[in-house]
């Protein structure tokens, strides 16, 4: 009852905010503010002065939280997990790096669990698995070509759960037209000598000249 003395000497109620944001009734005898910003890390506020905060400031509060609850939403909205509606029932994913094998589940919701973690694409829990360069950025893998599944025998990509809507899916190479075999006993045609296709040629043109000139006589 001492402790709230204060309040009742200053007429404000135990629900009254302060500028800290944090209620009348947390700050002893009106100093230190009690109130854990950090529960974890048992950290306490900061304030060391109860000062009632005005409407508008107050107003103000409610604003900013409502803008970080906003935006933590979005942050978590348009992550639906690329798996959803894939699989009817958990199914053990397998990724071979550095020539280790790791595993992981695919869920039921499409969420990827790998070392107790959980993904919302391939590609994401693939980086997770490569960890970081040496930059300290995360390495980039298409995860739909790492991670695989055992189907009828044998592992097979993760992209294969896609079916034919999948963007990796390839058309068969056409098959190329084989060339038509030369017969064995085709040879070529023999080519005339040089001199014998200029001789050829000579002769043709005497014989165009004098035409011309029996024209021109007669």
């Amino acid at each position: 009852m001492a402790a709230n003395r204060w309040m009742l000497d200053a007429a404000i109620s135990p629900e009254s905010a302060c500028r800290c944001g944090h209620n009348a009734h947390v700050h002893a005898h009106g100093k230190s503010c009690t109130a854990f910003v950090d529960e974890s890390k048992m950290k306490y506020c900061k304030c060391e002065e109860f000062r009632e905060a005005s409407g508008s400031q107050i107003q103000t509060q409610g604003d900013d939280m409502a803008k970080k609850e906003k935006s933590q939403r979005k942050k978590s909205e348009g992550r639906q997990p690329r798996l959803a509606g894939l699989v009817d029932s958990p199914l053990v994913i397998f990724m071979t790096t550095g020539g280790k094998e790791y595993k992981g589940t695919v869920l039921t919701s499409g969420m990827i669990k790998v070392d107790e973690k959980e993904f919302t694409s391939p590609s994401s829990a693939g980086s997770y698995i490569l960890g970081n360069d040496k930059k300290g950025k995360p390495r980039q893998v298409d995860g739909w070509k790492s991670w695989t599944f055992n189907k009828d025998g044998e592992r097979v990509a993760l992209d294969t759960l896609r079916g034919s809507k999948s963007p990796l899916k390839v058309e068969e190479a056409k098959p190329k037209r084989e060339k038509k075999a030369k017969s064995a006993n085709s040879s070529p045609k023999p080519r005339k000598p040089r001199a014998a296709r200029k001789s050829k040629a000579n002769g043709a043109e005497a014989v165009s000249t004098s035409a011309s000139q029996q024209e021109a006589s007669a």
